[in-house]
């Protein structure tokens, strides 16, 4: 029986505390950096964060959640996004309604989104076309809460699903009306 000896130059093995030190730092860095690229919008239940809002002891938030909720419940000049885009109600819409089948169409570039503050997109069983994606839906300057209103009950995990990236100066929220 023959036996093989092996010897391994352990100063060649050996890495230098520096070197170690830079790739240990390096590899937490782009674990930082790629969980930031792809984690989702913070969202939470629509009812839950007025009532957040409203609670607060700050007044800038409590004035959020009263222009969020005549938003949501007033009726405001408005454009609608189907198989069209249609504006209802005189004036600059402040509101966008958009179906889960037409949310390509939110990415477009259009002078009826400008001045919308609210966009509100109605989700079927079938969920929604393709996620939203935060970091390039620029197509609305002055967009400031998007609103998922499912009309099918989805788990709180497949709602975050349907947003990716992230910008701070929208604020998203669900509601679950489920019809009948």
């Amino acid at each position: 029986m023959e036996k093989h000896l092996h010897f391994i130059n352990i100063k060649a093995c050996r890495i230098s505390s520096k070197k170690y030190f830079f790739m240990v730092s390096f590899t937490f860095l782009l674990g930082l950096c790629s969980f930031n690229f792809t984690s989702a919008q913070s969202l939470k239940e629509y009812n839950k964060l007025i009532s957040e809002m409203s609670s607060s002891t700050d007044e800038a938030a409590q004035s959020q959640a009263v222009r969020l909720q005549n938003l949501a419940t007033e009726l405001q000049p408005s454009v609608y996004v189907s198989a069209e885009i249609k504006a209802f109600g005189g004036g600059a819409p402040v509101c966008a309604m958009v179906d889960g089948a037409s949310v390509a169409k939110i990415y477009t570039e259009n002078n009826l989104f400008n001045s919308v503050e609210l966009l509100t997109i109605k989700i079927d069983q079938s969920g929604l076309a393709a996620p939203i994606n935060l970091s390039t839906l620029t197509s609305f300057p002055n967009l400031k809460y998007i609103r998922l209103l499912c009309e099918y009950s989805f788990t709180a995990s497949q709602i975050e699903s349907m947003i990716t990236r992230s910008n701070p100066a929208i604020i998203v929220c669900y509601l679950v009306s489920l019809p009948g």
